[in-house]
């Protein structure tokens, strides 16, 4: 979190919570300062740190998968944001695990993320996201405002921004494929506190019935649809059509599961398979039975390719084995599209300020002026 305040100061206040550990960065003057708090369901070395970032590596005190985490202010200056991109840079190319880098960066992606005041110019917006580009990082998006940060003022002085954001690598996205961004009320502060839940557990679907586009992969697909189309049915024209998909779709779910299995299983299944035949004297015969599993292996891993591009929706061609960004992007859709909240806006001004009376809740001096906070949940 960005605290504006000396680490003495902030510390107090941890004493009052169930967080044991913590490290500082103080503020310059009367901006930025970073603290960063956590308790025994993790393990935090802290790597190295700045005036506008915290670097650390996090795990399960028990050992298990560990991953990065960047803890960044970015000051609005030019140069220190010029400074502090180029800090970001130097870190992505040191890792090659997984790494969530989440703070307050002052600066948008695009002009849809600011309202009201001058225009984003297009150099700035080149440059933020070229910087994430060049440090392979997508943004978690979020649920909730659509802006993190305001001026507070009224009518056509307002402005508002979503300058605070997660963002991460393929690598972190997997490795917490039910992680959400959730963005509350701007109380008692300038900006609104971010959310990161590391496991929403996804609402139930019934899944739907799809032509996967693997299947024309296999011979018998043409004549399985061929054979069963034939079926005789009495009825209207539209009857007979729908009376013969509904029928094609069951033999179709039967078909395939005979057909395809699992693809992630059948793999599985070669390797080893090939790690025992390598493992036997270089003979033509075990030469032969290689090949044949590679060439099995290549045919599993595009059909893999494929159910995944055709679940990512992403516009993009095969071949070039891009498994791991359509499962990234198929994540990102999945989350996108979880309905956890509803709203209820219906006459929210009138149950406000009934009989001209209203509350005023969290006035004060605000303590932070920008809040990270994380919940741990099956990840």
């Amino acid at each position: 979190m960005e605290t504006k305040n000396k680490s003495a100061f902030v510390d107090k206040i941890r004493c009052n919570t169930n967080l044991l550990h913590s490290f500082y960065v103080d503020p310059v003057g009367f901006s930025g300062g970073l603290a960063l708090w956590w308790d025994d369901s993790i393990s935090v070395s802290i790597i190295h740190s700045s005036s506008f970032h915290i670097f650390a590596e996090v795990s399960s005190p028990q050992g298990g998968n560990k991953w990065f985490l960047s803890c960044v202010y970015i000051h609005p200056d030019a140069g220190t944001r010029a400074q502090a991109w180029s800090q970001l840079r130097s870190c992505s190319r040191t890792i090659s695990s997984p790494w969530l880098c989440i703070g307050d960066f002052n600066e948008v992606s695009s002009s849809k993320e600011k309202f009201g005041g001058l225009p984003v110019s297009s150099s700035r917006l080149e440059a933020f996201n070229g910087l994430i580009s060049d440090c392979s990082l997508l943004d978690l998006e979020f649920k909730g405002l659509n802006y993190t940060w305001s001026n507070n003022r009224e009518g056509s002085a307002n402005i508002r921004e979503r300058i605070d954001r997660a963002l991460a690598n393929a690598d972190w996205r997997v490795m917490f494929p039910f992680a959400q961004v959730f963005q509350d009320a701007i109380i008692g502060s300038d900006h609104s506190p971010l959310l990161l839940d590391f496991c929403v557990s996804p609402t139930p679907v019934p899944k739907s019935f799809k032509f996967e586009s693997m299947w024309i992969t296999s011979p018998n697909c043409l004549p399985t649809i061929r054979d069963n189309w034939s079926t005789q049915v009495q009825g209207s024209a539209m009857f007979r059509w729908n009376f013969r998909l509904k029928a094609l779709k069951k033999v179709l779910k039967k078909w395939s599961r005979t057909e395809f299995g699992n693809n992630k299983t059948r793999l599985a299944e070669l390797k080893d398979q090939l790690a025992y035949v390598q493992n036997l004297a270089p003979t033509a015969e075990n030469l032969t039975v290689q090949q044949a599993i590679h060439k099995s292996m290549e045919i599993i891993m595009a059909r893999e390719e494929m159910y995944l591009h055709q679940r990512s929706r992403v516009r993009l061609n095969y071949g070039d084995r891009n498994s791991k960004f359509f499962y990234t992007t198929l994540i990102q859709r999945r989350q996108r599209n979880q309905i956890l909240r509803q709203k209820a806006l219906g006459n929210i001004y009138d149950k406000f300020f009934s009989d001209g009376v209203y509350n005023c809740a969290g006035s004060g001096m605000p303590l932070y002026k920008s809040t990270t906070k994380f919940n741990s949940g099956c990840g």
